[in-house]
């Protein structure tokens, strides 16, 4: 009897040191399946990023760190090593960094990983084609740099060019960093020469007329780009705050982004008559900004803001030093019905921001503004007239409040 347990015993031995035997043969089958199930892993995981949260080229990039991917698994000999390619992979996915097109996209995962910081490009155009150019650390700052390629005399014509970039940076770099200024290089041809601001007060920072072969050659350029960070960027998905938003603004949760856009986030000024609907009076009034100027100044809408309890409303004016007869120039201004219910309008008022004369210093100009931009509230302006075309048979009222009242304009 003891002899049959131990015959039984050794046949059982057998038998597992056989299906051992083939468990070492199948794995080449195995190891295909396994390899198949990682490439469609690595491809799933990309497509989960979102393609519309890339910018081209980053999207690009990505779609090379896969097709490398693959191939790195097709060339693996055994299941460790197909691991390894997988993770290789995935971890070049995450360096690159998203650029949503969404509100949805500044979910909580966007914010686990990294800061979205909104930088304004609020500019007088020189006749220049602008770009975002690098966010770059120095003196434990970060800053971000705005190239312009001039194309004209700076400053003809003055219109301002409103621009509100999404720079996105890895957390890490926030904790690290001073979030600072940003500087515009402005490249000009070579009857101008290089020159460059500090855009936060919009006075000149430095002021280089050397000619460079190469514009890469400037000073400031050429230290941006040694010390530049890993960063996305490109223009905020919704131009609701474009204009409206005068100086960097950290944004680390989605709330407080959905926050801001319902604290400064305002409709663009309607591109057609058609669009001053009944549905648009529901929500806004439009209120007029009247100055007189001479025919020598550029005149753009600064802001509306909240002074002494009344809603005022700031209109910047550049000099180009000639002298002409006086006119009047207005703006109508697209304010919601819940400020104007807790504010009297008040009145107008002008400042040189450039030119001959100047209301203040650079120095009380940079602190004035600041506290002008603290109080100024949700609205956009626009010239009714000018920009659509309008043909009024009566000057426009200090307050239209509703569809009739904008109706009436036109009797």
């Amino acid at each position: 009897m003891v002899k049959k347990i131990i015959s039984f015993g050794v046949l059982l031995v057998m038998a597992f040191s056989l299906t051992a035997c083939v468990s070492n043969i199948i794995p080449s089958n195995d190891l295909a399946g396994y390899k198949t199930t990682a490439k469609a892993t690595l491809v799933t995981y990309a497509e989960e990023k979102g393609e519309e949260n890339y910018p081209e080229k980053a999207w690009a990039t990505i779609g090379e760190v896969i097709s490398n991917g693959k191939t790195a698994i097709d060339t693996a000999s055994n299941k460790p090593a197909v691991d390894v390619a997988v993770e290789t992979a995935k971890a070049a996915i995450d360096a690159e960094i998203p650029l949503p097109v969404s509100l949805d996209g500044y979910n909580d995962a966007f914010f686990e990983k990294y800061t979205l910081i909104l930088v304004p490009y609020i500019w007088c155009n020189r006749s220049a084609e602008v770009e975002f150019g690098t966010v770059y650390a120095d003196d434990g700052k970060l800053h971000f740099l705005f190239e312009e390629t001039l194309t004209g005399i700076p400053f003809t014509p003055y219109v301002r060019k409103e621009i509100l970039f999404a720079v996105v940076v890895p957390n890490k770099l926030v904790s690290e960093f001073e979030i600072d200024t940003t500087y515009i290089a402005a490249v000009a041809p070579e009857e101008i020469g290089i020159r460059v601001f500090n855009t936060n007060y919009r006075e000149y920072w430095d002021q280089d007329w050397r000619l460079f072969e190469n514009s890469r050659d400037v000073p400031l350029l050429k230290d941006a780009e040694v010390n530049s960070v890993q960063y996305q960027a490109g223009p905020f998905f919704d131009k609701c705050l474009w204009g409206t938003l005068r100086k960097i603004t950290v944004i680390s949760s989605h709330g407080e982004l959905t926050d801001l856009i319902d604290e400064k986030g305002i409709i663009q000024f309607p591109s057609s008559i058609e669009a001053f609907d009944e549905a648009f009076f529901e929500q806004y009034s439009l209120v007029s900004a009247n100055v007189f100027f001479d025919t020598s100044m550029d005149v753009e809408f600064y802001t509306a803001y909240i002074a002494d309890g009344k809603l005022n409303f700031l209109i910047e004016i550049m000099r180009n030093g000639l002298e002409g007869a006086s006119h009047g120039y207005g703006f109508s201004v697209i304010i919601s019905k819940e400020i104007l219910g807790n504010y009297e309008v008040g009145g107008s008022e002008v400042f040189y921001r450039y030119g001959i004369e100047y209301r203040f210093s650079f120095h009380n100009l940079r602190e004035w503004s600041e506290e002008v931009d603290e109080q100024s509230v949700k609205h956009r302006a626009g010239r009714l007239s000018h920009d659509l075309g309008m043909f009024r048979s009566k000057p426009l009222p200090k307050v239209v409040a509703s569809y009739e009242e904008f109706q009436d304009l036109f009797v």
